[in-house]
């Protein structure tokens, strides 16, 4: 097989799902001006120490 001849890798396409009207009435009157207390990055807020870990190993790899 020829790398200039490869066929094209076909992407999936991701559509974004509606979302569904709340099932409880109740639920959603209970809690509406509440914010989400989930931090706006996906990731977990890290500790000090975690911090401090992913540092030195950033600065280990510049350093290599």
């Amino acid at each position: 097989m020829t790398s200039a001849e490869q066929p094209v890798k076909k992407r999936k396409l991701y559509k974004p799902l509606p979302e569904p009207p709340p099932s409880s009435p109740s639920e959603s009157k209970a809690t509406p001006s509440s914010p989400q207390t989930v931090p706006t990055s996906s990731t977990p807020p890290l500790s000090h120490e975690d911090i401090l870990t992913k540092r030195r190993n950033k600065d280990e790899i510049r350093s290599a």
